[in-house]
């Protein structure tokens, strides 16, 4: 086989390569499908989506808890520390912890149930 028709083969190889590369990075950077209204997402949804600031344990302890613990007497409190520590372990213990885990997800979906889990008023 000449020099020049092997360099193009490996050159079409390479360009064809790089385009399905390229193809599977743009897949897994969009963004999961969009709910259907009522229907919870599931750890197959949230499970290594990003987590932009703070993680979603983070703000429900926040919510429940207040600032400082000013409402760590309130019933729900207690697990959503427990699920912040399931969170931090599991976030430390990944290759990526600015990624959702399972716990992030369990926070995020108890965050919408705001009759068990009730903001502190302080």
């Amino acid at each position: 086989m000449p020099a020049k028709r092997r360099a193009t083969r490996i050159a079409v190889s390479f360009i064809s390569l790089s385009l399905l590369l390229t193809a599977r990075l743009i897949q897994a950077q969009e963004p999961p499908p969009s709910p259907k209204p009522g229907i919870p997402l599931g750890p197959e949804v949230w499970v290594g989506a990003p987590i932009v600031s703070d993680s979603p344990c983070e703000i429900l302890a926040r919510r429940v808890c207040g600032e400082r613990g000013a409402c760590a007497q309130q019933p729900a409190c207690a697990e959503v520390q427990a699920l912040l520590e399931q969170e931090r372990q599991q976030r430390a213990a990944s290759d990526n912890p600015r990624r959702m885990t399972y716990a992030s997800g369990q926070c995020q979906e108890a965050d919408r149930d705001r009759t068990t889990y009730v903001s502190c008023g302080l």
